[in-house]
């Protein structure tokens, strides 16, 4: 219910993506139940060929969506794009690529972009992208309706229903890449682009950046490599959240200040207040209600790296055990 919800809120019209995604839910589990009806009407009609009706209704959707469904508009793709795959340029070089099915095959690699990934997509996605869903989206939203132990089948996990040892492996995949790889970026509180600008990482079609298989410290140029070193070595916080403004001189670390302070006062702490983050990363938030609030706080999280920096960091800080 809560991602239907969601759904409903991201649409505008009621012909947006999320609210065509929700009719073609509400139209799959009704054919659990019209099909077999179609099929037994027809069997006790036309005897054993009316059996066929219900295989014959879904060829002909299939047929439908490869042929009708995906006929997207034409477009000039190689513009903005180029393509490594020859099967996927034969069949999405001159008309536009539905989102899910482009995000698939960008981390694939039969996708890359001409110029800047960002300046392409805020100036020219329209040109390229068809928002329709597919129906590999459909197929991974469905799942999301199912408990899973996340590997039943690649890439198709639900994000809602887990168990707890399928999400501490989520977790350590993500989280346990190493410390050093998330103060790359996101060191002193800040993003890359906060200290060295946008430009100072290159970008994607040069370095494969969503697949982050490797830091990306060794993209970084050696001084704004030796910078984040230099941050990870000297333990400054590390948090990536929102921030708010108090005047339009103050920096991002401030303002992400601000937002600690925030969440702080809006709970009422003080001194000597039971205080537990659940989720909380590398301890930041923990740390900061615990010296400047002098609250007794307490963070869970399953990422060992990210426990292992909170410890460390209070031991610098010098907090005793009790907070």
């Amino acid at each position: 219910m809560e991602k239907i919800g969601c759904g409903m809120a991201m649409a505008n019209t009621w012909t947006d993506p999320p609210m065509v995604l929700l009719y073609a839910f509400v139209a799959f589990f009704a054919s659990w139940v019209v099909l077999p009806a179609l099929s037994y009407v027809c069997f006790v009609a036309y005897g054993p060929y009316g059996l066929a009706a219900g295989p014959a209704v879904i060829g002909v959707l299939y047929l439908y969506y490869q042929f009708v469904w995906l006929n997207t508009p034409a477009a000039d793709c190689e513009e903005h794009l180029i393509f490594t795959d020859e099967a996927c340029k034969k069949t999405w070089g001159k008309k536009k690529i539905p989102i899910h099915i482009f995000v698939s095959e960008f981390l694939d690699d039969k996708i890359r972009f001409k110029k800047d990934c960002l300046d392409t997509l805020w100036a020219h996605r329209d040109e390229f992208i068809d928002w329709r869903p597919s129906w590999n989206l459909f197929w991974f939203l469905l799942y999301q309706l199912l408990p899973s132990r996340g590997d039943t089948l690649e890439g198709y996990s639900s994000s809602s229903q887990k168990d707890v040892a399928s999400t501490t492996k989520e977790i350590a995949e993500h989280y346990d890449r190493g410390n050093d790889f998330f103060a790359a970026f996101l060191g002193a509180r800040a993003a890359a682009a906060a200290q060295f600008g946008r430009r100072a990482i290159p970008p994607p079609s040069t370095l494969k950046f969503w697949r982050a298989i490797r830091p990306i410290s060794c993209a970084l140029p050696p001084a704004h490599l030796r910078r984040r070193r230099a941050a990870l070595r000297s333990g400054t916080p590390m948090i990536y959240t929102s921030a708010f403004y108090h005047g339009t001189d103050q920096t991002l670390e401030q303002a992400q200040e601000n937002k600690l302070n925030m969440l702080c006062n809006k709970v009422h702490l003080k001194k000597g207040d039971k205080f537990l983050d659940i989720g909380c990363g590398w301890g930041t938030l923990v740390r900061h209600a615990a010296q400047k609030f002098g609250a007794k706080a307490r963070g869970v999280t399953l990422s060992k790296e990210g426990a292992a920096w909170c410890r460390a960091q209070n031991d610098k800080a010098k907090l005793p055990l009790e907070q």
